[in-house]
């Protein structure tokens, strides 16, 4: 049986797991898209609840968003709401607007807003363009505990950033999703376009982090990408 509303924004109010609450907050959302702008206002109107409110005023204006490619990057370029921004740079990617890739990337790099950050690398992630390799690569140095920015690297072709990525990989080894996203990045690797020096100095340091570790599933994890390079 699914929650209520009620329910949804009590988890909000009293749960102490961030994952729950998050949950929560996006089935709130999902719930509150099906209802018209009328019972909207309603809820805005004689609410005491500021998650109540604040998630109804954001669906609201979801609804009422015009999302073409001038619409949603006049959102990217004006609006002081990061939530806004970011939804409009992750819709900019699902409509596969070609042209918004360098308003992303500039967004991407310019921006010290995380939730901003991580709509802009959705948005490129969904784009699928080679120009986003660089830059995105720049945002992971930047912010390397950003699993979000390495996400967006899957559909790109990482060969060129292949070091790189397992040196990520063997810093980050006890991180799953960090390594899960990068592990996918090098398995779309041609190993053939690695340089052979290169491909032999990443086992070295692959296989001296795996003697290092003392963590089981960060062993698991580099023995796993020692096993996918080695020939």
């Amino acid at each position: 049986m699914e929650p209520s509303i009620d329910q949804l924004l009590e988890t909000i109010r009293a749960c102490s797991s961030r994952i729950k609450v998050a949950s929560a907050k996006a089935l709130l959302e999902q719930k509150l898209l099906e209802e018209s702008e009328e019972t909207l206002l309603v809820r805005i109107r004689n609410s005491s609840d500021n998650n109540e409110i604040e998630t109804a005023k954001h669906v609201l204006w979801r609804k009422r968003l015009d999302d073409s490619l001038d619409g949603l990057l006049q959102v990217v370029s004006t609006s002081q709401n990061d939530l806004e921004i970011r939804e409009a740079a992750i819709l900019l990617g699902d409509k596969g607007y070609v042209e918004a890739v360098q308003p992303l990337i500039r967004l991407l790099i310019s921006s010290r807003s995380e939730t901003v950050r991580d709509g802009a690398a959705l948005g490129l992630r969904e784009l699928a363009d080679q120009r986003a390799l660089r830059p995105l690569m720049h945002a992971i140095r930047e912010h390397p505990e950003d699993s979000t920015l390495v996400y967006a690297l899957e559909n790109l072709n990482c060969h060129e950033v292949f070091e790189d990525l397992s040196q990520l990989f063997v810093s980050k080894a006890e991180d799953p999703m960090i390594c899960s996203s990068v592990y996918a990045c090098i398995e779309g690797i041609q190993l053939a376009s690695v340089p052979a020096y290169v491909l032999e100095n990443c086992r070295h340091y692959i296989q001296e982090a795996i003697y290092r570790t003392e963590n089981d599933e960060a062993s698991e994890r580099l023995e796993r990408l020692m096993d996918l390079i080695s020939p």
